[in-house]
């Protein structure tokens, strides 16, 4: 099964994927000023999260940027809406500085 890949560019945007396929999220972010993209919509029973990590940018020194990778598994048919919130894990959720949705039509 083939592996989708989505980032900031497909925001917004509905996307097909099949039942017990891979889709990954990379989103760009500096976790050394605090801001770090999390799930603030997270379809469980749907989707599966198997992975999250961070990964800095190729060449990049002490306090450069990268991009956080969410690997999940489309585990039951439906629609399922994932939404992500780039914002600083102490502050209030009203405080989220961009956020990212994708709506999968799992099938």
């Amino acid at each position: 099964m083939a592996t989708i890949l989505l980032t900031l560019a497909d925001d917004g945007r509905r996307l097909a994927v099949d039942a017990g396929g891979i889709v990954e999220v990379e989103l760009q972010e500096n976790p050394t000023t605090g801001y770090r993209w999390s799930p603030t919509v997270m379809p469980y029973g749907a989707l599966d999260l198997l992975e999250q990590a961070f990964e800095p940018a190729t060449g990049g020194g002490i306090g450069a940027g990268g991009r956080r990778r969410f690997r999940l598994r489309a585990v039951a048919s439906g629609e399922a809406i994932l939404r992500f919130g780039l914002r600083r894990a102490w502050e209030h959720a009203d405080t989220t500085q961009r956020t990212a949705e994708f709506i999968l039509q799992i099938g």
